[in-house]
């Protein structure tokens, strides 16, 4: 627990410096003007939708509306010839000193105390962590009631006056599994599959929480949905993984560690899932007291990776 309360002060006091810093340091006379953070900011933009690309969040056409979009903002902020100097910069005057600091301490003080006492209040501290692969056992339900539950049940009234709003099954749906209410957000998630099937990534979002709503069991429904999924994107690394789980449910350990093999496999380098993965494949390899490196990619998931890398 000493190490837990460590790891959470240290993590307060680099929020802390992360915010304060742009306040206490002095803006050079010949510094950049906003419109050169705008577009810093607009160009991290373009590389996160080449990553949701990758995972399959965004299809092609999506995408290349988003890179329009971004491209169009970037022109915007980019200062004409002969004024280089951001007019965005000079709007308005600069904060007082002394109100600076008043700023610095309100956040210096009110962020780690706040981070503390909501983690206090929702968190709890002593619950060890659970592998990803291995979230076999039921969550408690939540509270019933709240603030949270009010504003869904005002989305849900909206929805019905409005059934086809696609976004806003999808918002409510997303909602759910926040909150770990996973039958409604199933229930969600099928009203906006049924709005638009072809959308990249909400068959696979469909089929994991109904993962979830059985207590982390692939059903044989789930399994179905997921099978369909990678009809349409064979790489879909949900739908690879859960497929994997259900065989290691069935008994069928060696065909999980061979599909999460070829999962990796197929995996753009660094992707965030990896690790989960590999842990999974380390625990099945240990029941079935094999060494996981003799376990190799199959010949599709091999030509896949070299497709890819093409």
């Amino acid at each position: 627990m000493t190490v837990f309360w460590s790891a959470i002060a240290a993590l307060a006091l680099f929020s802390v410096a992360a915010v304060i810093y742009p306040l206490v340091r002095r803006r050079a006379a010949d510094g950049p003007g906003r419109g050169d953070f705008d577009i810093a900011v607009y160009r991290d933009q373009l590389k996160e939708v080449e990553r949701d690309l990758e995972r399959n969040l965004l299809g092609d056409i999506e995408a290349e509306a988003a890179r329009t979009e971004i491209k169009r903002r970037i022109l915007a902020a980019a200062p004409t010839d002969g004024d280089p100097t951001d007019a965005a910069q000079t709007d308005g005057p600069a904060p007082a000193a002394g109100g600076r600091s008043v700023l610095i301490a309100v956040i210096a003080v009110l962020v780690p105390l706040g981070a503390v006492a909501l983690y206090l209040y929702l968190g709890i501290p002593g619950l060890p962590g659970v592998p990803f692969a291995e979230r076999a056992a039921p969550r408690p339900a939540p509270v019933a009631g709240g603030p949270d539950r009010e504003l869904l049940a005002s989305l849900e009234a909206k929805l019905k006056k409005n059934p086809d709003n696609m976004e806003g099954w999808m918002l409510l749906a997303r909602s759910y599994s926040s909150m770990e209410l996973y039958g409604e957000s199933v229930r969600a998630f099928g009203r906006a599959l049924g709005l638009d099937p072809d959308r990249p990534g909400l068959r696979s979002s469909y089929g994991e929480a109904m993962v979830m709503a059985a207590g982390s069991v692939v059903t044989p429904q789930a399994q179905g949905v997921f099978a369909k999924v990678l009809e349409g994107e064979p790489k879909d690394f949900r739908a690879r993984y859960y497929l994997g789980l259900a065989k290691a449910q069935r008994d069928d350990t060696a065909g999980a560690v061979q599909d999460w093999v070829d999962l990796v496999a197929i995996s753009p380098q660094g992707s965030p899932w990896i690790s989960a993965v590999e842990e999974a494949i380390a625990a099945a390899a240990g029941d079935l007291r094999i060494d996981r490196n003799t376990v190799k990619p199959s010949p599709q998931a091999l030509e896949m990776a070299r497709s890819a890398a093409a």
